[in-house]
């Protein structure tokens, strides 16, 4: 039996022993629902030191010096009792060998850390896992962006603890939330919320096949989305989130090669959403709503659509498909970017120019197999909200018409197209592929 020493840091007592691990010098991703061999494996054997909290089932191992280690356990540890206690999450499960939630401390790993599932729990009803994390040596030495990786982490390793089955980019998102909440100085982080808004016109979760280093910074920023749910209709910070993962357990054959990933978090919107807006409203009126209020946030923000976010500035501003002055003729207006399912874009029209009591026609219509919802915001001088109107249109329709009154004190409109999915196939994050789809906007003063 190795002998054990007991090291004493802050508040955390540590047992430092002997271990093995090696090097990642680049990570591995595995595709949408793949089972434990399509993961990162674990380091191999090697020497190295491993240091394990005396409070929670952590231990941390690695060929770094013991202050490093014993920096990433008391990260680790201050991650745990926030999400666990404060936000009750469960508490990740244990390695079956090691009896610990590990944390491999490697050279360099792609995204500053990655958490991957260890093993399968063959015993529960339910799907259910254990994971471990690989940490790039890097943040060891950084204060805050070691927290918030650690508060990821964890998140990732209780998430695969209650719904394993979970879409990656969706996992990745609702992990980086959590840690936002559980991490001080994650509030003021960008994180990838500005990538997510540059790119609105993309699915909330996306697959990013063409740069995987994109991808990784997209997934966290699309934390926005599960942070304005949460903050919008939320009882206590983090419920909504903790919700999606109670209700989407699922139950996976033994020697399957993937998940059975049904029910996901987007079925458990779906139901939970249902008639909850407004009478006969689903959960397309709430994609609707958040890709119009996601233009609305940052310089535009009244108070009322995300206040916490504001300290990200001009990065929370969406890019506009137009931006035109008053038309004096018609105008027709084209998407340069077609629309993902839950992707929006937005148009600009300034409302100087305009005769007194002018009155603005709207005309889209769009690609058949989507279903695109229309918004008009005016704004005011500062570009924030004075009030919104929806065009409506008919179930599975491919065009709408409305006429915008009462315009004086306008300064601008903003106007939101939201594509809120196929209407004969629901929008699945466990889609492979998404087809996006393009819109025409005809605009005319009256």
């Amino acid at each position: 039996m190795r002998k054990r020493a007991c090291i004493t840091i802050g508040l955390a007592a540590l047992a430092v022993t002997n271990a093995h691990t090696a090097s990642a010098e680049d990570v591995s991703h595995a595709p949408p629902g793949a089972l434990v061999y399509a993961w990162p494996a674990k380091p191999a054997n090697g020497p190295d030191v491993r240091a394990c909290s005396m409070r929670h089932p952590i231990c941390v191992h690695g060929r770094v010096a013991d202050s490093s280690l014993l920096a990433v356990v008391a990260s680790a540890e201050r991650a745990w009792d926030v999400e666990t206690r404060v936000i009750a999450l469960p508490e990740p499960d244990a390695d079956i060998d090691t009896r610990a939630y590990d944390v491999y401390v490697v050279p360099h790993v792609e995204g500053g850390a990655v958490t991957a599932l260890s093993a399968r729990d063959l015993r529960s009803d339910f799907d259910r896992g254990s994971a471990f994390t690989l940490l790039g040596a890097s943040l060891a030495h950084e204060s805050c962006a070691l927290d918030v990786a650690m508060a990821r982490s964890i998140a990732r390793a209780s998430l695969f603890r209650a719904a394993p089955a979970t879409d990656e980019g969706s996992a990745r998102a609702e992990a980086a939330y959590i840690a936002r909440l559980a991490v001080p100085c994650a509030m003021t982080a960008d994180d990838g919320v500005g990538l997510f808004q540059a790119n609105a016109e993309r699915a909330i979760a996306d697959v990013w096949n063409d740069d995987r280093r994109v991808g990784l910074e997209f997934d966290r920023g699309a934390s926005l989305f599960y942070w304005w749910l949460d903050a919008t209709y939320g009882a206590t910070p983090g419920s909504l989130v903790h919700a999606i993962w109670a209700l989407s357990p699922t139950k996976t054959p033994p020697g399957a090669e993937r998940w059975n990933a049904e029910p996901d978090g987007f079925d458990v919107l779906a139901a939970s959403f249902k008639d909850a807006l407004t009478s006969g409203s689903t959960v397309e009126d709430l994609y609707a709503e958040f890709g119009t209020t996601r233009a609305l946030m940052g310089p535009r923000e009244n108070g009322l659509e995300l206040p916490e976010a504001r300290v990200l500035g001009a990065s929370l501003v969406p890019p506009l498909a137009w931006d035109i002055a008053w038309p004096s003729s018609p105008r027709r207006l084209a998407s340069p970017v077609p629309l993902g399912p839950t992707g929006s874009s937005y148009v600009l029209v300034h409302h100087a120019g305009a005769a007194p009591g002018a009155r603005l026609r709207v005309e889209a219509t769009w690609e058949a197999h989507a279903a695109i919802r229309w918004f008009v915001v005016k704004l005011d001088a500062s570009g924030r909200e004075l009030g919104r109107v929806p065009i409506a249109a008919q179930p599975r329709a491919t065009e709408a018409q409305m006429t915008v009154i009462n315009l004086d004190g306008v300064d601008s409109l903003l106007i939101a197209a939201t594509n809120v999915g196929d209407p004969f196939a629901p929008f699945d994050p466990d889609d492979e592929t998404f087809e996006p789809h393009g819109w025409l906007l005809t605009l005319a003063a009256e």
